[in-house]
């Protein structure tokens, strides 16, 4: 009987050591996601002379230069709603209470074999600092944001639902693991 209580509590210290090892390795590979991310989105900080970062964005007009293409704002609405609401499928139900929807403008220049939008993630943020995604990419303004091959350029309207009593601070852009800010219009 002994014997077994004592094996039973060594299964019990190996199972615990086994959880607590897992655990830090998924920590430390979490951390190490992070950094390399951290420091791609440094090198793109330096490859865009200092700009894009949410204290510094990218000015207005400039494209955002990223490892395999770039990205610029083109236009804005920032006053939308019965524009979006007259030639989408999105109904007035949708629209929170105080909310609005901002149509933007992008830009994409891909400098590989293929681009597509969709690895684009877009957040208008707020003067408040919080993060508003895309709604809606608008198939009835120019072929719904296309794809784009090596050396062409697409562009598409993006539809945000955002706060009526807030601004628009700056446009975060992740791609392929790195965040860049540009200047809101």
């Amino acid at each position: 009987m002994e014997t077994l209580l004592g094996f039973g509590k060594f299964t019990l210290v190996a199972i615990g050591c086994t959880v607590v090892c897992v655990c830090a390795a998924c920590v430390i590979g979490v951390l190490l996601i992070v950094a390399g991310e951290n420091a791609a989105t440094n090198q793109a900080i330096r490859d865009n002379d200092g700009y894009g970062s949410e204290d510094k964005p990218i000015p207005l007009g400039q494209y955002a230069e990223f490892k395999n293409g770039q990205v610029r704002i083109a236009e804005a609405d920032y006053d939308a709603t019965e524009r979006v609401l007259n030639e989408t499928l999105l109904g007035a139900t949708n629209l929170a209470a105080g909310s609005r929807y901002i149509l933007i403008r992008f830009d994409m220049f891909c400098e590989k074999q293929h681009c597509d939008p969709s690895e684009l993630a877009l957040h208008v943020i707020a003067d408040d600092g919080k993060a508003w995604s895309e709604e809606l990419t608008l198939a009835k303004y120019n072929e719904d944001f296309p794809d784009a091959v090596e050396g062409a350029t697409s562009t598409g309207w993006q539809v945000f639902e955002f706060p009526v009593a807030r601004t628009v601070k700056a446009v975060r852009v992740q791609w392929e693991g790195v965040t860049l800010y540009l200047a809101a219009p």
